[in-house]
């Protein structure tokens, strides 16, 4: 049967679309995560040899064509950090004494996930972006405690204590100014009591 069976060389068509796309990939592959790429690298080389066969059967080559698929698809960009990285920062930057104990001790453990995704060189884009957004949302629960409420309210009273203060003295200082005009007003009427006073004796 094999010597008087017909040869047909399976078609090569799709396995060369995809060969050209995932050699696109590799030349950019320092921007993708390193899990995944050792399978890729193989997958592409197995497709290349297949491809060159010419006596490829259409099973090897659907078999090179799928197996270079899915290590595409596997493949997954490095992710971007820079919001993680901010968040990051702002958290480790708060003093726990300004808030409710509760609040930001569950802060704190959030953040310590967040930490473990940055440094993670294998996160994907979705881990990335979704310890981000739990550390968002941990930041946003903080709430004041009650010393630094208290604090926030004597500064307050000294604030108004000294506005209170500033306008005494503005008023003091009004006086002040008025009081020559009116001593002027003052020797001014001594002086015409003291010319009638003249005048009555010359007569």
């Amino acid at each position: 049967a094999m010597q008087y069976g017909e040869f047909k060389a399976g078609d090569k068509t799709e396995l060369e679309k995809v060969i050209a796309l995932a050699e696109e990939m590799y030349s950019q592959l320092d921007k993708y995560l390193e899990a995944g790429k050792a399978e890729f690298v193989a997958a592409l080389e197995n497709a290349k040899e297949v491809y060159e066969d010419g006596n490829a059967f259409q099973e090897d080559v659907d078999s090179a064509w799928k197996r270079l698929v899915d290590a595409m698809m596997n493949l997954r960009l490095i992710p971007n950090k820079d919001l993680l990285e901010d968040l990051i920062s702002q958290a480790e930057s708060l003093d726990k004494a300004d808030y409710e104990e509760a609040g930001f001790d569950a802060m704190l453990d959030v953040l310590a996930d967040a930490k473990e995704v940055f440094g993670d060189p294998d996160a994907t884009q979705d881990e990335v972006d979704a310890s981000a957004e739990a550390l968002k949302a941990a930041l946003g629960n903080l709430a004041a405690s009650n010393d630094g409420a208290a604090q926030g309210s004597s500064n307050q009273s000294t604030t108004t204590s000294s506005n209170n203060s500033a306008a005494k003295a503005t008023k003091t200082g009004d006086t002040v100014n008025v009081f020559p005009f009116a001593a002027a007003a003052v020797l001014a009427a001594g002086a015409g009591v003291v010319a009638v006073t003249v005048r009555r004796k010359k007569k």
